[in-house]
């Protein structure tokens, strides 16, 4: 490959495993880079690459189990909203529910009366449920998402992005100062590729 190598641009790409929570997709494969290599944030860019082998273990299971994870996930933090929010009888119910359907229905219907963090926790909540059933945020008729099917990988990818933002939101809350919100993203990222890396037998590359 000539030219300058550039990241995002020109060049063979691959990540090391600690970013992997930023790039999940349908297929996952250990690949070997050659001659020149660079490295931004943790993005290889190289002259020459090959596949290796591609990770079995990522396939439709782990993915529809990692979102079902980071959704429950989602539910702990809601409750945790809901308790600094002093609505016990809310948290209670919450984490009481026993399946996806009956835990969006109560998220959704908590989120009307309750105010602040305690509704943005019920929101996000219902919305990553809605998500893990392949349904997207915006679906009126001329949004680009609109009719769009969407893969196992990209609703894993969805689903733990939407649960970092709320860990973010909660932590924020929890510490009542905004910049926080970055200690939480971070904890939930963390927890999310010690999922991945424990479930698929990743090693540190």
């Amino acid at each position: 490959m000539g030219g300058a190598l550039e990241p995002g641009s020109n060049g063979v790409h691959a990540l090391r495993t600690r970013r992997l929570v930023d790039w999940i997709d349908d297929e996952l494969w250990l690949v070997e880079l050659a001659d020149d290599v660079e490295e931004v944030d943790d993005m290889l860019v190289a002259r020459r690459g090959r596949l290796l082998h591609r990770i079995r273990a990522w396939d439709e299971d782990a993915a529809r189990d990692f979102g079902e994870s980071c959704i429950w996930r989602a539910r702990d933090l809601a409750a945790e909203s809901l308790e600094r929010a002093g609505l016990e009888r809310e948290r209670a119910a919450l984490q009481a529910a026993d399946g996806l359907d009956s835990l969006q229905s109560l998220a959704a219907a908590e989120a009307q009366s309750a105010t602040g963090a305690a509704a943005d926790g019920l929101v996000y909540l219902a919305d990553v449920v809605q998500v893990s059933r392949g349904g997207w945020f915006e679906t009126y008729a001329g949004h680009p998402g609109a009719g769009a099917t969407a893969t196992p990988g990209a609703i894993a990818a969805n689903i733990g992005f939407v649960v970092a933002t709320a860990a973010g939101s909660a932590a924020a809350d929890a510490a009542g100062r905004p910049e926080a919100f970055a200690d939480g993203w971070d904890a939930e990222r963390g927890r999310q590729l010690a999922w991945l890396t424990e479930r698929l037998e990743l090693d540190e590359l």
